[in-house]
């Protein structure tokens, strides 16, 4: 891709979209929850940084061993691909829940 992209002088923003315990971040985040054979409901969790709690929506507690994962993978990538030259942005988690820990994911982007 990397390549192609570079042929035709096209750069590449890339934003990883799902995470360990969710997806997107936020929007998409969650699983389903089947409430018969043809009938499901939308569980709503951001549990990518730790466990969410939907009443309260903030986070109980703080996953640092996910978070570590997380990174983990970030650095991987950027270790293989980050020196490429049209690669001009690199988002580890997109569409993050509105109430996340603030300092916990500043500390994250870090």
């Amino acid at each position: 891709m990397f390549d192609t992209c570079s042929e035709f002088g096209i750069d590449i923003l890339l934003i990883v979209e799902e995470t360990k315990k969710t997806a997107n971040g936020f929007y998409e985040a969650g699983h389903l929850k089947w409430l018969g054979e043809k009938n499901f409901t939308k569980i709503v969790k951001p549990d990518w940084m730790g466990e969410w709690n939907t009443q309260g929506l903030n986070y109980t507690f703080i996953n640092y061993s996910d978070l570590k994962w997380s990174l983990k993978q970030s650095e991987a990538f950027l270790k293989k691909w980050g020196t490429r030259g049209n690669l001009i942005g690199f988002e580890p988690v997109n569409n993050i829940a509105y109430r996340t820990d603030i300092k916990v994911l500043k500390t994250f982007y870090r």
